[in-house]
């Protein structure tokens, strides 16, 4: 039988097949399934842009705890950094990106309510030599403008009303105009703001007022309103923002610290003579649930190709996004834009339930999304364009020693991994030279394969390079950032096992007897129209999918 075809549409039935690959120019990531046609898989976004496969270099890494996400990214970039990549973590509130970094011989900029080192987030950053006078004022004046109107809404607890902005405008141009103002700070703001002899802008600015009083004289001082003690060293190869030391501290102090630290860092690498540099945004869920700073990581993204930059975004899931505004809101869409406009997306094995709203963000295909629904661990599906890849990711023995995470901050115990059978689902076969890898972490030659072993929940314990936060724990009606963390990671765990539970219970399941059972659920029309690998979201049941099962 002969079954003729567009190239076009070939592509997009068997999408992993006739790959020609992406070169070697870049940095080895691991081995390519056999549905991708075997062999290494290297990989640089610089160099994808400079053969026009994509438009632009940023980048998302999408994955759940306990798939391989975090230490696949953290070798990518220090693979990267040893071709001359420069890197720079714009926050890393776990601390898992410290021993990555000093031990490609980088630096580490720890911040904590009990530390000594203080950051000014208004700091202007290297200049831009191709900018006139009035340009770089401007371009500082609206750096500083986006860095308070980021922060504020959380230390009032509201967003900021017009008369506000106005206020602060005013004081803020006033700042910069006194003659002390050569460097301004945050308290020379909240001076300008209390200090006014206009009753109108005193009374506008008075809340606002009262929010910034708490960097400057209340219980979030002494971080973030004076000068700056620490310097961005711009020749580093490795430069992390180490927030860790506010994990003891609530939630919505942990987002003030992170954007502070963020505008700081953004406006110290926005030098287009710095030459190339990944700009890494970990726990993203984080930073897209705050709408101005969303604003701001969505400025800084349309900037990027301009200074070097390439961003990555480092998400658990797709549904993240649902922390992000109200459906159909432009802070929603905001959020969805960064996604598109990233056209390097790197995807490991995804829960039952966010399966459709992943392949709808990303722009999946339907063998795709069977693909990463199955994935093993440290397997993933790298989305280049439109072209798919399956990787696995291999770690050296020095690697997998430094990309240990349990040492600083602990993960909710594992879950069982994907079966390794990864020819009927990932694609993936060991070359001949190799054993099939070991899941209980034992040397298999030049490599080893790590899966997490499960382990209770463990108390937080603060980073042995900080000490603990004081006077900024979280109250008791409030919750602690380490808490919040452990939430959301769990609540992933449990999505997992209650999806794996569900297609064990229904594993005999047929197409026809899963529509039988629509008498059964509370609606049968749902029931009816959900799709082939999918659960009805009304009774829970999987809905078998045949040409899996005929594969």
């Amino acid at each position: 039988m002969t079954h003729r075809a567009t190239a076009l549409t070939a592509s997009t039935a068997y999408p992993f097949l006739n790959e020609v690959g992406l070169g070697h120019r870049g940095a080895w990531m691991g081995k390519l399934g056999s549905l991708s046609g075997g062999g290494d898989f290297v990989f640089d976004p610089y160099e994808l842009y400079r053969q026009k496969l994509v438009t632009g270099t940023s980048m998302v890494w999408i994955g759940t705890v306990g798939t391989g996400k975090s230490a696949g990214a953290k070798a990518f970039a220090c693979r990267m950094c040893t071709l001359g990549v420069k890197v720079a973590v714009a926050s890393d509130p776990k601390g898992e990106w410290v021993a990555p970094a000093l031990a490609m011989g980088g630096t580490v900029i720890s911040l904590a309510p009990s530390g000594a080192n203080r950051l000014n987030p208004l700091d202007e950053g290297p200049r831009d030599s191709r900018l006139s006078d009035d340009e770089w004022v401007a371009l500082v004046l609206s750096r500083r403008r986006l860095t308070l109107t980021a922060i504020i809404p959380s230390l009032i607890h509201r967003d900021i009303s017009p008369r506000e902005h106005t206020a602060l405008d005013v004081a803020l141009v006033a700042a910069i105009a006194a003659p002390a103002g050569e460097t301004v700070t945050i308290t020379d703001v909240y001076k300008q703001l209390t200090d006014t002899k206009d009753d109108q802008a005193r009374e506008d600015g008075a809340d606002i007022a009262h929010g910034l009083r708490r960097l400057v004289h209340g219980d979030l001082s002494g971080v973030f309103d004076g000068e700056s003690t620490v310097k961005f060293d711009a020749d580093s190869p490795f430069v992390v923002m180490d927030t860790s030391g506010f994990m003891g501290a609530s939630a919505t102090l942990l987002s003030v610290a992170t954007t502070c630290v963020a505008a700081w860092l953004e406006a110290a690498v926005m030098d287009p003579a710095a030459g190339k540099r990944i700009v890494i945004y970990d726990e993203g869920w984080r930073m897209l649930r705050d709408e101005q700073m969303l604003l701001r990581m969505s400025e800084q993204w349309k900037l990027a190709r301009q200074y070097g930059l390439c961003n990555l975004l480092i998400m658990h899931r797709i549904t993240d996004l649902d922390m992000v505004g109200n459906a159909g809101s432009a802070t929603r869409a905001l959020a969805q834009g960064l996604l598109t406009d990233a056209e390097i997306r790197i995807v490991y094995r995804q829960e039952e339930d966010v399966l459709p709203a992943t392949k709808e963000a990303l722009g999946l295909t339907d063998a795709e999304v069977r693909e990463v629904r199955s994935l093993a661990q440290g397997v993933g599906l790298w989305k280049i364009g439109k072209r798919p890849f399956i990787v696995r990711n291999y770690l050296t023995e020095d690697e997998l020693e430094t990309f240990k995470t349990s040492d600083r901050f602990e993960e909710i115990g594992s879950v069982t991994p994907a079966a390794a059978d990864p020819t009927d689902t990932t694609g993936w076969t060991a070359d001949p030279v190799e054993e099939e890898p070991n899941w209980d972490i034992e040397a298999t030659g030049r490599h080893r394969i790590e899966t997490p072993t499960a382990a209770a929940p463990r108390p937080f314990v603060a980073p042995p390079l900080l000490k603990p936060a004081t006077g900024w724990e979280a109250a008791a009606d409030e919750v602690s950032a380490a808490e919040e963390y452990r939430e959301i990671e769990l609540t992933g765990r449990r999505s997992e096992i209650i999806a794996a539970a569900n297609r064990a219970k229904h594993a005999d399941l047929t197409d026809d007897s899963f529509l039988q059972l629509a008498t059964n659920c509370i609606s049968p029309e749902i029931h009816s129209q959900t799709t082939s690998g999918a659960f009805c979201t009304q009774c829970g049941v999987f809905r078998p999918d045949e040409a899996l099962i005929a594969s």
